[in-house]
């Protein structure tokens, strides 16, 4: 299903990079636990994180990076789309959010327009940051932020019991109508104000084209600005 099936060396099972599951072999049906992580750039990074390590590839210079045409060519993967699903062009880049029930796309265009977008999915009050500071993720050809750049990070927004709303303050940071605390976006961390110290649960959440995630999740609930 034009997505990546890797195996492990202890019994050769065959394991899907889409959904985190094996497919095939001893542990077919074995689910891996699912981590937040953070899309950024390595500048970013190595500001916040000054002493990082770095895995070496072996490469001399800046790795080439064969897929930059790719995000501009209207084919899906290598195979086409299992499910054609026009609610959203098929290389629309996507933030998908699942429960164990249920899943939801939130496309990036929707996302950017307010840069901060609070949300409930499920039982869950999530907030979703955009990161569109100048070192944001970028994934055209000729630069610039549009809905197939960008970064989102996804938080729940309850604290201490509390459900905030968040409104955007600039680039990089937000505040909560309740505190009037600013927090850093993509951390998380509020960095003044009443709740300054205080982080919010980052929720784990996929970066993916529509065209892969509605063949992976066909039943897959839409983000529109009054859902």
């Amino acid at each position: 299903m034009n997505a990546l099936v890797m195996y492990d060396h202890q019994t050769d099972t065959l394991w899907s990079q889409f959904v985190g599951e094996a497919v095939d072999g001893p542990l077919n049906g074995t689910e891996l636990e699912l981590l937040p992580s953070r899309l950024t750039t390595m500048g970013e990074w190595v500001r916040e994180h000054p002493d990082t390590l770095l895995l070496e590839r072996g490469l001399l210079g800046a790795a080439f990076y064969p897929y930059q045409g790719y995000y501009m060519e209207p084919s899906s993967g290598i195979l086409g789309e299992a499910n054609r699903d026009d609610r959203l062009d098929q290389k629309a880049l996507i933030v998908g959010v699942t429960t164990e029930t249920a899943q939801k796309a939130y496309p990036f265009s929707a996302i950017d327009d307010v840069g901060t977008l609070n949300v409930i999915f499920q039982d869950l009050d999530l907030v979703l940051f955009t990161n569109t500071s100048g070192d944001g993720i970028n994934v055209n050809e000729g630069g610039g932020s549009d809905s197939r750049g960008g970064a989102v990070e996804v938080f729940d927004r309850t604290v201490g019991g509390r459900t905030l709303n968040f409104k955007q303050f600039e680039d990089l940071y937000a505040f909560d109508i309740e505190t009037r605390s600013t927090w850093d976006k993509r951390t998380g961390v509020a960095v003044t104000g009443e709740l300054e110290g205080q982080q919010l649960t980052p929720i784990p959440s996929f970066l993916a084209f529509w065209f892969g995630w509605s063949d992976f999740y066909p039943d897959t609930e839409v983000y529109e600005p009054d859902s």
